[in-house]
């Protein structure tokens, strides 16, 4: 595979290489002509910018794939993915400037923003975190749990992950970073379709109103009780099994089947992580089994050797966790107090 790519990039005129993407200076005078972000934002942002090249996928006997190619970041020698040919790149500066754009124009109070710029994958992936600590919202009911209001913006080259802007909220007693339900579906980009990017951007007023409705729903959360035999078949049915499964004798609450379930680190340290930590804090309901889950999705470690994709393991995290909140079993248990 080496081969063959060294092959695709030292040949001469290749003629079907193409070159997307823009220099971080490029990108570093693009993001410079946003209102208010300050130098260190800048550079921070025009990191993330870089420019990648998409060449065919050579085998080593000389066969090159008519239906795949690779994508390859020149500035690091890094291979970011393999795509088909339907693919369409989409680059982080198409998405970023006018992403920060729209939000730094948005209206909503901009005070003590902050930004923070993850890559995954060596840049196969990017997440832009904009922290606006102005708007709140209280967390359950424990006095001083106050989560502040975030939009992430996520993209990739190479089609792992859809552009897309959410809207998180992140904790100041905990450090647990919640998605707020039903964000992630109001705006995205396909890489198999021209990017609509203002379809990415428009939906910052449903990012405002989906932070403020948040404060009702773990409000419930924290007042729908949740013994500790519910909260287990809860975690089984996190874990993939069906509720009626969930709810047999076999797979009851039990020091056997604790015992068992310490064979799945994450399952391990959600349950570990609700019994001893949050239901003391919180109580016996809801809310402290959502900050299980919340808390394995932000702080929970990787394998060492995922240690280079931890942004996309969390996300993947926060998906599962966001997943699990619509579930319609869960949804049943809070209407019982709503």
């Amino acid at each position: 595979r080496e081969i063959g790519i060294k092959f695709c990039i030292t040949t001469p005129n290749f003629r079907d290489k193409k070159m997307f993407g823009k220099t971080f200076e490029m990108a570093q005078e693009l993001f410079s002509s946003l209102p208010i972000i300050n130098d260190e934002q800048v550079d921070a942002l025009a990191g993330a910018c870089f420019e990648v090249d998409r060449v065919p996928l050579v085998t080593p006997n000389g066969t090159v794939s008519k239906d795949h190619s690779f994508l390859y970041r020149p500035d690091s020698d890094a291979i970011l993915g393999t795509v088909g040919n339907r693919y369409e790149v989409v680059d982080n500066v198409d998405v970023l400037v006018p992403a920060m754009n729209s939000i730094l124009n948005s209206g909503l109070d901009l005070t003590d923003l902050k930004v923070n710029v993850s890559l995954g994958n060596g840049g196969a992936s990017t997440f832009v975190t904009v922290d606006l600590p102005a708007h709140t919202v209280q967390m359950g009911r424990k006095v001083g749990d106050i989560g502040r209001m975030a939009l992430k913006i996520i993209n990739s080259y190479d089609g792992s992950l859809r552009a897309t802007l959410v809207t998180f909220v992140s904790r100041y007693w905990c450090t647990n970073g919640c998605m707020v339900n039903g964000s992630a579906e109001s705006g995205f980009i396909k890489h198999t379709s021209q990017a609509n990017v203002p379809n990415l951007v428009n939906n910052l007023k449903t990012s405002l109103e989906l932070f403020k409705n948040s404060e009702g729903i773990y409000e419930v959360m924290a007042d729908t009780p949740l013994p500790m035999a519910k909260a287990w078949q809860f975690m089984n049915l996190f874990l993939g099994k069906s509720w009626r499964d969930c709810q047999r004798d076999e797979f009851a609450l039990s020091y056997e089947n604790e015992d068992k379930l310490r064979e799945n680190s994450s399952a391990s340290y959600i349950w570990e992580q609700h019994r001893t930590k949050y239901v003391p804090e919180l109580g016996n309901n809801c809310f402290a089994f959502y900050n299980a889950l919340t808390d394995w999705a932000t702080h929970k470690d990787t394998r060492s050797s995922a240690e280079g994709n931890r942004p996309v393991v969390e996300w993947r995290r926060h998906q599962d966790v966001d997943r699990f909140t619509r579930n319609r079993h869960f949804l049943d248990e809070l209407s019982k107090v709503a």
